[in-house]
């Protein structure tokens, strides 16, 4: 009985330790600008993202005065908070789409 929790614990701890070390290398180049697994995993996804941080950057060329002052300002959750009550969007979009224009404006 104590071999058989022994031989369960062991296993436990192996998985996890390979799932640990799967996550961690997984998102790791190998060399340098080549993919990672999780590029060859998913090859849409890096596609997506790149479509998602244009549409931002889309985005910040319309904010208002009120929020283009606010980023200017220094005032970023303020101007967070100011682009999400006028154009209705989450916090996660508004966030980086503040950002962006903070990004460009630099």
């Amino acid at each position: 009985m104590g071999y058989v929790l022994i031989v369960v614990v062991v296993a436990i701890f192996v998985g996890a330790l390979f799932w640990i070390v799967g996550k961690t290398f997984g998102r790791i180049p190998v060399v340098q600008n080549s993919p990672t697994l999780d590029d060859l995993l998913n090859p849409g996804a890096s596609e997506a993202i790149s479509r998602a941080e244009s549409e931002y950057s889309r985005n910040a060329e319309h904010l208002s005065e009120t929020v283009r002052g606010l980023a200017d300002g220094g005032e970023k959750i303020a101007a967070v908070k100011a682009y999400m009550d006028e154009s209705g969007v989450g916090l996660m979009e508004a966030k980086k789409t503040v950002e962006a224009y903070i990004n460009k404006s630099e």
